[in-house]
Formats: C-alpha cells, sequence, structure tokens
C-alpha cells in the first residue's frame, strides 16, 4: 500500500498544514488481482483508501484539490468522480472530514539473480506550487480573499 503512504506524506507536506497526528489513514475492502501466466508473477492490489483529517480549519476545498491533484498523477486509473467524503462538523470552524477514494497498485514480480523482487509502480512527484511559482494564494471565487498561501521554504 505504497500509494496511500505517498498520499499521505503529500497532504502532511502540502499548505494545508495538517499535523500527523490529525491525519488517519486506513486501507478497506482491499482485492487482490493475479496477473500470473506461464513466464508472468504480477499483480494488482486495490483498495478503498480512507483518510480522515481531525479538526480540519481550513477550506474543504483545499483538502479536495491537493488530494485530486496527487490522484491525477498517480493513479491513472481513478474514475471521474474519484472521492467519496463524509464530514463531522464539530462547529462553525472545524470538522473531521473523511475522504473515501479507490486506489490501484500494480506490482510487477521480476526474476533476479537468487530470487524474485517486487517493484510497485512509481510515485510521480508532484509540484504543489502551480507553474513552478515559489508564492501562491488559493481563492474561492467569489470571496476576494485568498484562503491560502504558499510561500516556498527559503523565501
Amino acid at each position: 500500500m505504497e500509494l496511500l503512504a505517498e498520499l499521505r506524506k503529500h497532504i502532511l507536506n502540502s499548505p494545508l498544514k495538517i499535523k500527523a497526528d490529525n491525519l488517519l489513514t486506513f486501507a478497506n475492502d482491499g482485492q487482490i488481482t493475479s496477473h500470473q501466466g506461464d513466464l508472468n508473477a504480477h499483480f494488482s492490489i486495490r483498495y478503498d483508501a480512507k483518510i480522515i483529517v481531525t479538526d480540519y480549519t481550513d477550506h474543504a476545498d483545499m483538502l479536495f484539490f491537493i488530494v485530486l491533484q496527487w490522484l491525477a498523477a498517480n493513479n491513472a486509473n481513478h474514475e471521474t468522480t474519484p472521492i467519496r467524503f463524509n464530514a463531522d462538523i464539530i462547529d462553525h470552524k472545524t470538522a473531521d472530514v473523511e475522504l473515501i477514494l479507490t486506489l490501484e497498485e500494480n506490482v510487477g514480480a521480476n526474476l533476479v539473480e537468487g530470487g524474485m523482487q517486487l517493484v510497485h509502480n512509481g510515485v510521480k512527484p508532484i509540484d504543489i506550487c502551480p507553474l513552478s511559482a515559489t508564492n501562491w494564494e488559493l481563492y474561492i471565487h467569489p470571496d476576494p480573499d485568498p484562503v491560502a498561501s504558499w510561500v516556498e521554504a527559503g523565501e
């Protein structure tokens, strides 16, 4: 479940400033599909990734954007509506947000000297700042004030 671990890392490194203690991740309803043939031991892992952000205080659109950005680059088989969600509204500023999305990982089983090597499909790094910008702001129309800003480290 390398994709789920990488998605978790992507969320923690995002401008959302979510703390690790507030980010819970689970893999549910997993399924393994064998692609074995005469000389093939490859397989796929497909599961529902459940991501829970507790005590979330930012706009939900920001969390959705960060996850969709990563998903488009790293889960090519995703559906056009890949994320389901639930929210527990704690007060007018805070919520617990649960995202559920299906992830699929292809695992190659390659014969090497002395045994087999299992290789997961690679995770593509995502540039959170569009167009390699070092500073950017996120607006949610029609509000003229930014809901988030990002300044690259060292700026």
